[in-house]
């Protein structure tokens, strides 16, 4: 420590480091001189408080937490409002789909619907046309049979079997069997069945009343 400082001791920690300082020592030099003769005492002392807000100012950031708080309560109503109507269009785009799906599913089974009733008339047109097709060919062996009565050349059955009214019992059965063999229903394919069932009905009644006529 200076010697001029001997008989005029500092008071304090404080004022002994800058009175150190002021005499030219360095920061750390002071520091030390100064923890020698004050070795508790803090060196710069306690720092001041700031100074209070005047009592408006209170008022006012007072005011102004509550106008944030307010708004922020609003926001979040906003939000909750937003969240709401949200949901909701999302409750209806989920209900618009389904519906759209089962349109459409409806339509498919709709359309498969329609197709197989198609082919169903289609098929029955088919038969249809097959049925007249025969009807005419029955209508043709009627009307020769009944040009072959009235022209005298004896029994029309006779005729449409191809025999003649004077044939052997053999004969006949020979015919008959040569008829079952070439207009059997088995013997034809599927999309002439039905016109080979026909046709072999008809032979076989026509032979069945030869064979009657003869007491056979």
């Amino acid at each position: 420590m200076p010697r001029r400082w001997v008989l005029d001791e500092p008071q304090d920690a404080g004022t002994l480091y800058s009175r150190l300082r002021a005499d030219g020592l360095g920061a750390k030099a002071a520091r030390a001189w100064v923890r020698r003769v004050y070795p508790t005492e803090p060196i710069l002392g306690t720092p001041p408080l700031p100074p209070s807000p005047p009592a408006d100012a209170l008022v006012i950031a007072d005011q102004k937490l509550k106008e944030t708080e307010h708004r922020v309560i609003g926001l979040e109503a906003l939000l909750a409002v937003a969240e709401g109507k949200l949901r909701t269009r999302e409750a209806c785009l989920v209900a618009t789909t389904r519906e759209l799906s089962q349109v459409r599913k409806q339509a498919l089974k709709s359309g498969q619907d329609a197709r197989a009733k198609a082919a169903e008339a289609t098929a029955r047109i088919k038969a249809l046309e097959r049925e007249l097709a025969a009807a005419q060919r029955r209508v043709e062996e009627l009307e020769a049979e009944v040009a072959s009565a009235g022209s005298g050349r004896g029994n029309p059955l006779y005729a449409r079997v191809g025999l003649d009214p004077r044939c052997p019992e053999f004969v006949l059965r020979a015919a008959r069997t040569a008829y079952r063999k070439a207009l059997h229903p088995d013997h034809r394919s599927p999309e002439h069945k039905r016109e080979a069932e026909e046709r072999f009905k008809a032979s076989e009644n026509a032979f069945d009343r030869l064979f009657k006529l003869r007491g056979l």
